[in-house]
């Protein structure tokens, strides 16, 4: 079972204080895989009060740093509040870390139409755009290296055959030398917000590095232009047209999307696994990997040639 964080009034006060607030209302918010949400009012404006249940200090310590750093870059995303005499913005509650984000209005779309990728697209290569600070880590927090970690634990032997088969795969195929940048890493629908079809913030850093960019819109792609176990290439065509509007791709990127493109699949199907069976077994989500383990062999199945022609021409 997930441990979520339940706040009540007394706690949502002491947090408050803590950032100089004072909270007249808040309700909990549905969360991610790992945090406790609440929505909280102080004197008419909103803010998003977020417990790391899953997550060290250090790690939402260095979330913050760049999300201020972000701020300083213009980039359109979560802003966090300082603590009173702009101390640390991150808190303790218990033993677990604390921020507090001004809150966004929008709404998350499950199935974007064109017009909304290409403007994610877009967002996407002006954050790839961003030089990258020298305190993120250099590789995807459940990159390639990390699916050792799962296999044989015979769980599930057919998922971690599969797994490792992929993972050598990756290893004799991925090119080293594609250009890096500051990446997103998780840019799943409900990780980008909308107001009346415009996009107002791509949000959740959290597992944010520097990393291939092909990577990123490789995700991007799983994350929002799938439908049924297959990627809709028309939605991918659009999210890479918003893309190159703004960054255009080498051309090894562009021969080498679809692989990356498994390669966030695989990465994904990874993270479900090790999440719901092993680090929080839920057996209502034991077999969700098996949904990126769908798209990745999809994608793998397309010839080459083909798929680059349906991208990019």
């Amino acid at each position: 079972m997930a441990r979520y964080t339940v706040l009540e009034e007394k706690d949502i006060d002491e947090i408050g204080r803590h950032y100089a607030l004072s909270i007249v209302d808040f309700e909990p918010m549905a969360g991610g895989a790992g945090n406790s949400s609440y929505l909280v009012t102080s004197q008419n404006e909103k803010y998003v009060l977020t417990i790391f249940d899953d997550k060290s200090l250090a790690h939402v310590s260095q979330l913050a740093k760049l999300l201020g750093y972000l701020a300083t870059n213009d980039f359109t995303t979560t802003r966090i509040l300082l603590a009173e005499n702009n101390s640390n913005p991150v808190m303790r509650f218990g033993n677990k870390p604390v921020l507090v984000k001004e809150y966004i209005t929008g709404e998350v779309c499950s199935n974007c139409d064109e017009k909304m990728l290409i403007q994610v697209g877009s967002s996407m290569a002006t954050l790839h755009q961003i030089s990258v600070p020298d305190f993120l880590p250099r590789e995807h927090p459940y990159g390639k290296q990390e699916f050792p970690s799962v296999v044989e634990t015979k769980i599930d032997a057919e998922y971690e055959e599969w797994l490792a088969e992929r993972c050598k795969y990756l290893d004799q195929y991925l090119p080293k030398d594609l250009p890096t940048s500051l990446i997103h890493g998780d840019l799943f629908f409900d990780n980008v917000l909308f107001e009346e079809g415009e996009l107002k913030a791509l949000i959740d850093f959290e597992e944010a590095c520097q990393y291939y960019r092909v990577f990123d819109i490789g995700m991007g792609i799983v994350g929002m232009c799938t439908e049924t176990g297959k990627i809709n290439v028309e939605k991918a065509k659009a999210f890479v047209r918003g893309y190159q509007q703004v960054q255009l791709l080498e051309d090894i990127e562009e021969d080498r999307l679809q692989l990356f493109i498994e390669y966030a699949a695989i990465a994904t199907s990874y993270w479900r696994f090790w999440k719901y069976n092993i680090h929080e077994p839920m057996p209502t989500k034991a077999q969700l990997h098996q949904q990126m383990v769908e798209i990745a062999n999809e994608v793998a199945s397309i010839p080459q040639k083909e798929f680059r022609k349906a991208l990019f021409d």
